[in-house]
């Protein structure tokens, strides 16, 4: 069996879950390896007014040494609060926000201990704006190697061909800028709503 095993992100970019959702076996989501800054682990990218914005989750001190499973998030600031108010700054004159936000306003208004939880909550309110179960077995134990790995797939620095290659779609802000392609899979469902299932699955909207 070709196991697949995936990262756990914070609401992870539209690439990851176009991946997810073609999987034809049950994916592997990956908690026992130690935490890497700078990755989407941690972080989404949205579109705001000023352009690509990156919204970061802090996490408590020698987090590179600790699996993910066990990274403590790190409550020195309001950082929920933040990202929510960049969320609704940027995509509350989208179409779908108000249709959506009920399910994501719960996970930033209380927040989680662990970063897996919290990735976690944001995982399951996406999955029912697309309406779908995406069965992911978490890892039991770290294993270097796997059939087929993303763990290394997605990256915030060096774009991939998983990354390129996204049909355009109408952004809040590409009106008078240019089109942001692969943000969070929050911008594809607050702009597409029930669109995005078909966009990440045929990589364009499918009109009517």
């Amino acid at each position: 069996m070709n196991t697949r095993i995936f990262p756990s992100f914070y609401a992870a970019p539209i690439a990851y879950y176009a991946e997810l959702l073609r999987q034809p076996e049950q994916p592997v989501l990956e908690i026992h390896e130690h935490f890497t800054k700078q990755t989407y682990r941690n972080r989404m990218h949205i579109y705001s007014a000023h352009g690509l914005q990156k919204l970061t989750v802090p996490v408590e001190k020698n987090a590179s040494k600790t699996p993910l499973k066990d990274l403590r998030i790190s409550y020195a600031e309001k950082w929920y609060l933040l990202h929510w108010r960049a969320l609704q700054s940027s995509y509350q004159s989208s179409p779908y926000f108000e249709f959506y936000s009920y399910l994501f306003e719960p996970v930033f208004s209380k927040p989680a201990e662990f970063l897996l939880d919290q990735n976690l909550a944001i995982h399951y309110a996406i999955e029912k704006c697309l309406e779908v179960s995406i069965p992911l077995v978490e890892s039991s134990s770290y294993v270097h190697q796997y059939p087929i790995d993303y763990r290394l797939a997605f990256n915030t620095k060096n774009k991939t061909a998983m990354d390129q290659g996204w049909q355009t779609y109408q952004q809040v802000f590409s009106y008078e800028a240019r089109f942001l392609p692969n943000l969070s899979i929050l911008d594809a469902l607050f702009n597409l709503g029930p669109e995005t299932r078909s966009y990440l699955i045929n990589g364009k909207v499918e009109l009517e």
